[in-house]
């Protein structure tokens, strides 16, 4: 059992009980500059003395952080050395930061839709605020603001700065908790290294993790602060913290939640005065930044208040089966399955990473409660100095809970937002503990040492693994491919598949314009450029994917001829291509009319096959999920379109589809479901934006039903993707779903008591 902590000394001294209500800091200040601290356990003096000997004390806090820093960054250097060459291909969420410089980089004309969207008044001037909804606003204007160039190189190196930033407000943070001792910190950063996945998520994701954990680094000193003296004036940086951290990613509300909740248990430990202070403070503090957030972005509030997201905390079985799938992404390997099919090379190291996560899941769990426990055992001996380690259990047991609560908390960057908390909390308490210190922190870094060869191990068998496929593929062959594009001398590129748009558009000239969009026939070619007189333009999509009929169509009698095709496929992965289409006689094909027509939606019920519409997917494993249209109806004389699961995949068919200013619309179509299953997302309609807008969903095994939700579109027109779907992001599904029938008018109001969900963002 961990014993009362002898260096807080809240027992004896030389004058008896020595802490006063004016708080701990004052207290430790005070005792250690007029007398020497004592043990009442003889047994631990030696640990105490050596504690001593190597703790800088508060009289030094600038040399603690400076050797801090110095070790974070020299071990940091070490790793990137070992790590650089080797890292997987680059995401296309990696540019998102990077978005906002093209407003001021690119010409005008060569300005893309998107980054006209999410802007916000600043001193009467809209700044392109937003690279993308909840994710990188904040790294967007640094990097704006320091004008650093748009390259992979320039972005990978800054992320681990943000690393070493990290790393360094961790230890100190450590350090500061532990009242300055360097063998707490240093046991923080054994673990922090061996955190392999940390560190490459940390250089390779778009940004949130590394900012968003600074932040909440921050929010948690700054809290903890308030609980061993609450002053009043910390309410205002309290508010910044919160405002920054969710401004720049909504799931920064768990840290403000758990922060709150950790306020709440350590108020047990204050006189009553103190804690309703502390209580007010924390929660004006965080009340400010949330509202300061609602104004400035409305979109958010839609965002956190929208039904359906969480799972309900009697439902443990589902509670249950979710952990079990955050641990499938726990371990550093399978902390790679943005890159990588993980579960293809399991194979016989399957124990391995098995190991690793019920190891930590463990070391987290006895963390947790052996925090609770032993501020529960101080609180009958010395009440005042048990709020710290309230403090930290509870803020651990709230964010757990609400990561596992939350329904579409699923990616590796989620779970591993609570790791840098756990290694700081259970760091601090070893530096509690008294009896068998020696053997528990030989223990601790025994598994740290574990942790890192599964980490290195994971990175070796990352470089062998075979890569995902579908519409998350990310390899070598798109990154070549957009950079011959951006290369090129075209003035138009259209990106036909994700994972080449955003990075086509931070690092192509000034003059080049880069747009996202579906080809689904010659006649949408045709169309592209708006109908202006453009002769070449480029275009980029994957060789297997939907848009392959470009290689394969005949271009005499369409208008268009192939100029140049060049085919990128020497590195694993799909192979992509990119192709330059000469349109001498381009015409309008299909001219804007000057009413829409009554059903917005093209080729509603499949009668053209596939035309109009685009087929996406993620599968964890090759043929897990596919698309076919058949005939369907109780007479067979309907088609349909059938989205067959065999495995856990997430798939929809989209068309793009247009928004008039100020309208209603209602939107319909008829599904049906046979084996879907009824923990994950099921059959339904939704819009592929950042607002969300969906209709009802079928599960299991159902008849034929119609889907319906409404839709209010804004003052300006909107051109928005309608998705006929079988699970979602975070939530993959089996079955099989049934579409047909869509329809898309505008209506003069919705009916009594229906939802219209409103459209905001980009015009």
């Amino acid at each position: 059992m961990l014993s009362v902590v002898t260096p807080l000394a809240c027992e004896v001294t030389a004058d008896g009980p020595a802490a006063t209500s004016s708080g701990l800091g004052r207290f430790l200040r005070e005792s250690r500059s007029v007398f020497r601290l004592t043990s009442p356990i003889s047994a631990a003096q030696p640990f105490e003395a050596a504690n001593r000997a190597i703790s800088p004390g508060p009289r030094r806090p600038l040399a603690t952080l400076g050797m801090l820093i110095i070790l974070s960054g020299v071990a940091l250097l070490a790793l990137a050395l070992a790590l650089w060459p080797g890292l997987p291909p680059v995401n296309q969420d990696e540019y998102l930061p990077l978005l906002p410089m093209s407003w001021f980089t690119k010409e005008p004309n060569a300005r893309t839709s998107l980054l006209r969207s999410y802007v916000i008044r600043v001193l009467g001037r809209d700044v392109p605020a937003l690279a993308y909804p909840y994710a990188g606003s904040l790294k967007g204007l640094l990097y704006t603001a320091t004008s650093l160039p748009a390259s992979i190189s320039t972005y990978r190196r800054a992320n681990l700065f943000l690393v070493g930033c990290l790393f360094s407000l961790v230890l100190w943070a450590t350090s500061k908790l532990s009242r300055g001792s360097l063998v707490a910190a240093g046991l923080c950063l054994v673990f922090l290294i061996a955190d392999t996945s940390l560190i490459v998520l940390g250089i390779t994701d778009e940004g949130p993790i590394m900012i968003g954990l600074i932040l909440a680094t921050v929010l948690l000193m700054l809290l903890t602060s308030a609980v061993e003296a609450p002053r009043w004036w910390l309410a205002l940086p309290v508010a910044l913290v919160v405002f920054l951290g969710v401004w720049d990613r909504l799931n920064f509300v768990w840290f403000v939640a758990s922060g709150l909740m950790g306020c709440a248990a350590a108020s047990i430990a204050r006189p009553l005065r103190d804690a309703a202070r502390l209580l007010t403070i924390s929660a004006i503090g965080c009340a400010i930044g949330l509202a300061a957030v609602a104004y400035f972005l409305p979109q958010y509030t839609g965002a956190v208040l929208a039904p359906g997201k969480g799972i309900p905390l009697q439902d443990l079985t589902r509670l249950w089966e979710h952990w079990i799938m955050l641990m499938n992404v726990l371990d550093p390997f399978a902390a790679y399955h943005r890159y990588i099919n993980v579960s293809i090379i399991f194979g016989s190291e399957h124990a391995l990473y098995v190991a690793y996560r019920w190891a930590f899941s463990i070391l987290a769990l006895t963390v947790m409660v052996a925090s609770l426990r032993v501020a529960a055992l101080r609180l009958r001996r010395a009440h005042h100095c048990a709020g710290l380690l309230f403090f930290l259990g509870a803020f651990l047991v709230s964010l757990f809970v609400l990561i596992v609560k939350t329904a579409d908390a699923w990616s590796s960057h989620h779970i591993i937002l609570v790791k840098p908390f756990v290694y700081i909390a259970l760091s601090c308490l070893l530096m509690e503990t008294t009896r068998f210190r020696g053997p528990l922190i030989a223990l601790a870094a025994l598994l740290a040492a574990g942790f890192g060869y599964t980490g290195v191990r994971g990175y070796v068998d990352m470089q062998s693994a075979p890569p995902i496929f579908g519409i998350y593929d990310v390899s070598w062959n798109a990154v070549e491919a957009w950079q011959a594009a951006s290369r090129s001398n075209v003035s138009n590129v259209y990106a036909l598949d994700w994972g080449v748009f955003y990075p086509g558009v931070v690092t192509s000239p000034a003059d080049q314009r880069w747009e996202m969009t579906e080809v689904e026939t010659p006649e949408k070619l045709l169309n592209l450029s708006f109908g202006k007189a453009v002769a070449n333009i480029g275009l980029l999509f994957r060789a297997s994917g939907p848009h392959r009929w470009l290689l394969s169509s005949s271009d005499v009698d369409k208008n268009y001829v192939v100029v140049e095709q060049r085919m990128f496929g020497n590195h694993k992965g799909e192979k992509w291509v990119f192709l330059i289409v000469n349109t001498p006689g381009r015409r309008n094909i299909e001219p804007p009319t000057t009413k829409p027509p009554s059903n917005v939606v093209r080729n509603p019920a499949f009668r053209e096959g596939e035309a109009y519409w685009q087929y996406e997917k993620w599968e964890k494993e090759p043929g897990n999920a596919e698309l076919a249209i058949v005939p369907c109806g109780p007479t067979g004389t309907i088609s349909c379109a059938q989205i067959t699961h065999r495995g856990d995949a997430d798939s929809r068919i989209i068309q793009e589809i247009h928004f008039a200013p100020n309208a209603i619309y209602e939107i319909t179509a008829w599904a049906k479901a046979r084996g879907v299953g009824e923990r994950s997302k099921g059959v339904h309609l939704c819009l592929m934006s950042h607002v969300v807008a969906e209709s009802g969903e079928l599960r299991g095994d159902t008849d034929w039903h119609q889907l319906r939700f409404y839709v209010s579109s804004p003052k300006q027109p909107r051109r928005m993707r309608l998705a006929a779907r079988l699970g979602t992001f975070g939530e993959i599904n089996i079955g099989t779903a049934w579409f047909t029938g869509f329809q898309m008018h505008e209506v003069p109001a919705a009916p009594k008591g229906a939802r219209v969900f409103e459209l905001t963002g980009e015009p």
